[in-house]
């Protein structure tokens, strides 16, 4: 806040929201809750309203609220009365007061759990209730396909249902056999060849029980996807769709798999991709520095495998967003139809597993692949960091979720900084920690002048930060808060192997 001027500082966003509600209640106010409560949370602030100067620039002058206490105490009624909201998600209501005694209302809200979701408020006209989500700076009404997301996140068995219109029939056999004879190889599933084809199909989940209606069996949503023809997998399943394409090249694609040009349920799609996928990364090779040699390589296929993994069990495939694996020259896109069941920001530090499809999981496992449920995302990161790429990035929303995994460098995946600017990122990325500006003309030979301008660029353009003050004074890559709490964790885990190996 600008003390002097009495101005918020933060423009609105997806987390910031301003109202004025100077003597009563803004009629908006609501709407922006539910859409805070339905995406990711945020702050909404009353007694702020908005200008905008000749310019088209925005401002955010404090003008207060007349009755503060009051409003609180509408605010807490109206946020616990169910005919008003569907659930109280707020995190706490407090009124603040400027350096010259202008009052207004800070409301922090949580995102809501996902049980509790779509957050609804009433519509004061019609006295209905709706849903809202919020994008960028704006409130959305949730409705059609959004609003089919946030009831079907509510569920962690999307593919268990029984389809009562399809019978082995709908089945594609060669399929299930040679899904059969990877699974029977395995030692410990050794004794699945005695059994009969539906037996075996009910002993993997592909035929089920409808225990929530007339109890016949029938074939799993998650069966369907899975073996089914590709017919009846689209009349269940309209949207269905999953597509790798490579685009290193100056067409459209070099080579494409798709679930509809190559008519493919989604086991011939995973093994179709897994295989393209393992035989993409070339064989490199680096010392470490015990003068070990590291395989860049194979770490690049870890990633890459269980990026697929992740994607096939974890996408919504009732959604209309289709599923996609981009191959680029620098780096791979996963995308996929769901937001993700646990926060974007402990994908890659945690071993905690939420998945939709828990028939499609135990398929994969059955065949070897996502046995150590939830560790996927902690061995993206592990691969990054070991073959010294850029680390990976995620992001998720209400409709899709989508993870790029990098194949080079953190200074080789920014085009707009000059060489001595890359080279000076290079460093500090393999560094890996903080150096001083001399330690970095020592290393790199340049002078004091190109390394003092190199830095000034860098960390104007948001690629380095400075830390300490002084002749203390530090500098160290910027990474995101996801990304520095995976690094200091793989740390730990890297120690702890070495321990144990010195043991």
């Amino acid at each position: 806040m600008n003390q002097k001027n009495e101005f918020m500082v933060q423009d609105e966003s997806k987390y910031i929201e301003y109202k004025e509600s100077k003597t009563n209640l803004s009629k908006s106010l609501f709407e922006s809750y539910s859409a805070f409560a339905n995406t990711s949370g945020g702050i909404i602030y009353l007694g702020v309203t908005e200008e905008l100067d000749h310019k088209g620039n925005r401002s955010y002058p404090i003008i207060g609220i007349d009755n503060p206490q009051i409003q609180e105490e509408q605010l807490t009624a109206k946020f616990n009365d169910p005919n008003v909201v569907t659930y109280n998600s707020v995190e706490e209501i407090s009124i603040k007061t400027t350096n010259h005694g202008k009052k207004f209302i800070e409301i922090i809200v949580n995102e809501a759990p996902r049980d509790k979701k779509p957050v609804e408020v009433v519509d004061n006209k019609s006295k209905t209730m709706r849903a809202f989500i919020r994008e960028g700076s704006r409130d959305k009404l949730a409705r059609g396909e959004i609003y089919q997301a946030l009831i079907r996140d509510k569920s962690d068995n999307l593919d268990r249902d029984v389809l009562r219109n399809c019978t082995i029939d709908d089945l594609d056999m060669q399929s299930i056999n040679e899904y059969r004879l990877r699974v029977q190889s395995r030692p410990k599933f050794a004794s699945y060849q005695e059994y009969s084809i539906e037996e075996f199909l009910e002993r993997i989940g592909v035929i089920a029980k409808a225990y929530n209606c007339d109890g016949e069996k029938g074939i799993t949503a998650g069966g369907l996807l899975f073996f089914g023809k590709t017919t009846a997998i689209i009349q269940n399943f309209p949207n269905f769709q999953l597509d790798l394409f490579d685009r290193r090249s100056d067409k459209r694609w070099r080579n494409r798999i798709s679930t509809v040009s190559d008519d493919l349920n989604l086991y011939y799609f995973f093994i179709k991709s897994m295989d393209y996928l393992q035989n993409l990364p070339e064989d490199q090779f680096e010392l470490g520095k015990d003068q070990s040699r590291l395989e860049i390589g194979e770490s690049m296929r870890v990633a890459l495998r269980e990026a697929l993994i992740n994607l096939i069990m974890h996408a919504d495939y009732y959604s209309e967003e289709h599923s996609i694996v981009n191959v680029y020259w620098d780096y791979y896109d996963f995308i996929n139809g769901g937001s993700m069941k646990i926060p974007k920001e402990d994908f890659f530090t945690t071993n905690e597993s939420k998945t939709r499809n828990p028939i499609i999981s135990k398929l994969l496992v059955f065949m070897g692949y996502g046995e150590r449920g939830g560790t996927g995302g902690e061995q993206i990161f592990a691969a990054a960091r070991y073959g010294k790429f850029r680390f990976p990035e995620i992001d998720t929303d209400i409709e899709k979720t989508h993870l790029r995994i990098w194949s080079v460098d953190f200074a080789d995946s920014i085009e707009e900084i000059d060489d001595h600017e890359k080279m000076i990122l290079k460093l500090l990325t393999k560094e890996g920690e903080e150096l001083s500006k001399k330690e970095i003309q020592r290393i790199t030979n340049l002078s004091r002048y190109y390394v003092t301008k190199a830095l000034d660029t860098l960390i104007k353009k948001g690629y380095v930060l400075e830390t300490g003050a002084g002749r203390s004074t530090k500098h160290i890559v910027n990474r995101t808060l996801e990304q520095q709490v995976a690094t200091i964790k793989q740390q730990a885990a890297d120690l702890r192997i070495t321990e144990k190996m010195r043991v």
